[in-house]
């Protein structure tokens, strides 16, 4: 009964799971992507919990803008959808960015079966797409409004439950601020950061650009 079936479809889709699995922690910044998920879906769940409760309808935000909690949860979860959508988009612009750059002879060093790519080209890529993407543009004043936003939601005027997740998606979201400001000041400012990247494919099968 088992040998008859087709396994092959089966075993195609594993290989190709494993290899993007395989390219994407060959991808830099992808330290940076798990993060920010993983910051972002925890942020969103608090907020979502801060929304689904009930009560909070006198609860006002201490801070400079006088926020009521629901409208403040809802900003809250919309930032946090916008560093999972940014994160990915970020690392694929730049590695898009590194592959076009990689077609200029003598960048790709071909080790054995093996090409490297050199770490100046990891960080000239990177420090390309920050100044000239206008996508990083919106991001980054999308980013200072998400701090102060974040901030907003450190006192209340209610205490409970509402109030304590609240807290835990403003101290989430303040985190995220800081986890992109440090990544991008990094790898701009120090060499160091970018590390040289190794190839288990050939380079054409990552969608190197002509």
């Amino acid at each position: 009964c088992c040998g008859s079936i087709n396994c092959e479809p089966i075993k195609d889709c594993c290989q190709q799971a494993s290899t993007a699995c395989t390219q994407f922690n060959e991808k830099p910044l992808c330290s940076f992507v798990i993060i920010a998920v993983v910051i972002s879906l925890v942020e969103a769940y608090d907020s979502y919990l801060v929304m689904a409760s009930t009560g909070t309808s006198g609860c006002i935000s201490q801070g400079s803008l006088g926020l009521a909690m629901s409208t403040w949860a809802l900003g809250q979860v919309g930032f946090s959808v916008l560093n999972l959508v940014f994160a990915p988009w970020f690392q694929h612009q730049v590695w898009k960015q590194i592959m076009k750059d990689a077609q200029e002879p003598g960048l790709v060093v071909v080790e054995g079966s093996k090409q490297k790519l050199d770490k100046k080209v990891v960080q000239g890529a990177f420090k390309t797409v920050f100044l000239t993407d206008m996508s990083v543009l919106f991001y980054f004043f999308a980013m200072l409004a998400s701090c102060v936003w974040s901030w907003q939601g450190e006192e209340w005027n209610c205490a409970g439950e509402a109030a304590t997740n609240a807290y835990n998606a403003h101290w989430w979201g303040l985190c995220m601020f800081w986890v992109a400001f440090l990544y991008s000041s990094f790898w701009y400012c120090c060499s160091f950061c970018a590390s040289s990247v190794e190839l288990s494919q050939p380079i054409t099968s990552y969608g190197a650009q002509p």
